[in-house]
């Protein structure tokens, strides 16, 4: 009743979507919550009272032993392996590593790495779902929120640091594999057949791969309703199941595209923030990532 393996981060970039994809194969189950994140407790319990995710995102995490291993007990006979993907265990990596390490052991981990700066954007762009502010607003506010303890969702930028997180699992790992998020993308069935061969699985054909958790901004009459009850309550009638369904066919009542309405000065300064990093990215995982650098 333990995961066998973890994806580990980093957020928006493609995690939900190789999640999907892995769930698809008949030795390998998914808990019910993709991200319980169990294993950064005291970073979750310990955010400011002022973070408006703060409570979304303790209701949607397992932060009791017995419930989050029993989350792994598969109703699949024949499954071989089961997987937790949260996140928070990558930027999170000195709370999450120790834990992961005496609590279930060595265990293979997947790293999903997507282009820093564009990364930060799309980040940006899913907290819209809490607040109103402009994207060049909210990434100044990045230090203050650093200080004042927020959840790691608002670390737009130092998200993408990703070289020290990176080297922590490394070195605490022997089992670790990097995929890059352009690569999911332009060839998810290659990529596939990647892991489930890093999982020593047999390989799986496909028909589709279609791409998961898009950031979607909510509307304003989203973002009233949200302030109410009425959400979590219609939840709790219909189950978990079908209101994925719910979700799914009202999101066009509900959500717009996130709009990047980024300068070109903005976006010059978010390829400099990254620039020193990308170099020892580079130098950890043996690939060169020219379009990482500043354009």
């Amino acid at each position: 009743m333990n995961p066998n393996f973890f994806i580990v981060g980093a957020a928006k970039s493609g995690t939900t979507s190789l999640a999907n994809y892995l769930a698809e194969h008949p030795k390998i189950a998914t808990p019910k919550l993709k991200e319980p994140r169990f294993f950064v407790k005291d970073a979750l319990v310990n955010i400011n009272d002022r973070d408006p995710m703060k409570e979304y995102i303790l209701k949607n995490s397992v932060l009791k032993k017995e419930e989050y291993l029993k989350m792994f007990k598969s109703p699949k006979e024949d499954t071989r392996l089961k997987f937790d993907a949260s996140v928070h265990y990558l930027y999170h990596c000195g709370e999450a590593i120790p834990k992961i390490k005496t609590q279930i052991g060595d265990v293979p981990i997947i790293i999903l790495l997507r282009n820093p700066s564009e990364r930060a954007i799309s980040s940006a762009n899913y907290s819209k779902n809490w607040h109103d502010n402009n994207l060049e607003h909210e990434l100044s506010q990045e230090e203050l929120r650093i200080k004042e303890g927020y959840n790691s969702f608002w670390f737009h930028k130092n998200q993408g640091l990703y070289s020290s997180q990176i080297k922590a699992y490394l070195d605490n790992f022997s089992n670790v594999k990097i995929i890059l998020f352009d690569d999911l993308i332009k060839n998810p069935k290659l990529i596939v057949n990647e892991v489930f061969q890093f999982l020593s699985l047999e390989q799986l054909e496909m028909e589709k791969y279609p791409t998961h958790n898009t950031s979607f901004e909510a509307n304003k009459a989203l973002k009233i309703i949200r302030k109410t009850k009425v959400l979590s309550t219609i939840k709790k009638l219909i189950g978990s199941k079908n209101w994925k369904k719910v979700r799914t066919s009202s999101k066009s009542l509900f959500f717009k595209n996130s709009s990047k309405e980024i300068t070109k000065k903005l976006e010059d300064k978010l390829y400099q923030f990254y620039e020193k990093d990308v170099e020892k990215i580079e130098s950890l995982i043996g690939k060169k990532l020219p379009e990482w650098k500043k354009k």
